[in-house]
């Protein structure tokens, strides 16, 4: 769970982009999106050999703060350099065009696939041991998708 201080700041934050009748039912954050193996190759061996070896960069989904009210889910930047959620909404995705198409508990980390209409790619959230829980809550909330016959 998200500390007192953290889950207020997202509620202030998703307060202005409510709609009059939403309430922020879960406040919480994870990493955001996948990043594939290629992108990672690439992107280190070009920090390598621009810095001599001297340099390593990991690339890595982004951290971002998730409000999620009865209609929508609501996606802030985490990764600011106050680790306060940024106040533009980066991702706006209705919940009735979302299903949760995997779970995944492991040691430290809970993943949730979504499958969102309309969208080839579904969206990888990674909650980190102090939001597993929030993770569950998120996966509950939301309808499993159809498993193929």
């Amino acid at each position: 769970m998200l500390k007192e201080k953290r889950t207020q700041q997202v509620h202030e934050v998703a307060g202005p982009h409510l709609r009059p009748d939403e309430q922020v039912q879960l406040a919480s954050y994870a990493s955001v999106g996948a990043v594939s193996v290629k992108r990672r190759v690439a992107t280190a061996a070009a920090t390598a050999v621009a810095s001599g070896g001297l340099l390593a960069v990991s690339v890595r989904p982004r951290r971002r703060y998730i409000a999620m009210t009865q209609d929508r889910l609501l996606f802030f930047n985490g990764d600011t350099p106050s680790g306060k959620p940024g106040r533009s909404v980066l991702m706006d995705i209705p919940r009735q065009s979302t299903t949760v198409a995997d779970v995944k508990k492991g040691f430290l980390t809970l993943t949730v696939q979504l499958a969102v209409e309309g969208q080839d790619m579904g969206l990888k959230l990674i909650f980190p041991r102090p939001t597993r829980d929030d993770g569950e809550k998120l996966a509950a909330e939301i309808p499993a998708a159809p498993q193929p016959a």
